[in-house]
C-alpha cells in the first residue's frame, strides 16, 4: 500500500475526530443531549477498537485465555458498577476535571507532581 495513502488516511481520521469532538464540546449544556450520546458512542467505540487491536489479539495468541480480562473490566464497569461510575462523572464535573490525571491531582491538593505521576 502506498505510504502516502497511509499517512493521508490517519490524518483524515484524525480530522474527523477533532471535529466531531470539537463540534460536540461547544453544544454541551443539556438543551443537545444527542450529541453527549455520540461523543460517548465513539469514546467506548476507540477504547473497544484500540484494546481489541493491541490488547486481545496479541494476548489471545500469545497466552490463551489471559486475554478475557480485557473485556471483563469494561462488563464489570458498565454494568455492576455503573453507580461509582456515574458518581465519578457527576465529580469530575463538579471539579471541572478532564482527564483521569486531573481528576485524582484535584482530589489531592491539585499538586502537578501527582498529575504528572498518573499521567
Amino acid at each position: 500500500m502506498d505510504q502516502s495513502l497511509i499517512v493521508g488516511s490517519i490524518v483524515l481520521y484524525a480530522a474527523i475526530l477533532f471535529a466531531l469532538a470539537w463540534r460536540a464540546d461547544r453544544h454541551v449544556g443539556g438543551q443537545h443531549r444527542n450529541y453527549d450520546t455520540i461523543v460517548y458512542g465513539l469514546s467506548i467505540a476507540v477504547y473497544c477498537t484500540s484494546w481489541t487491536f493491541y490488547g486481545a489479539v496479541g494476548t489471545a495468541q500469545m497466552r490463551g485465555w489471559e486475554y478475557l480480562p480485557i473485556y471483563l473490566g469494561p462488563f464489570i464497569i458498565f454494568s455492576i458498577g455503573r453507580p461509582i461510575l456515574w458518581r465519578m462523572l457527576e465529580m469530575g464535573k463538579a471539579s471541572n476535571t478532564t482527564s483521569i490525571a486531573d481528576f485524582i491531582s484535584t482530589h489531592y491538593g491539585k499538586s502537578r507532581r501527582l498529575a504528572a505521576l498518573v499521567t
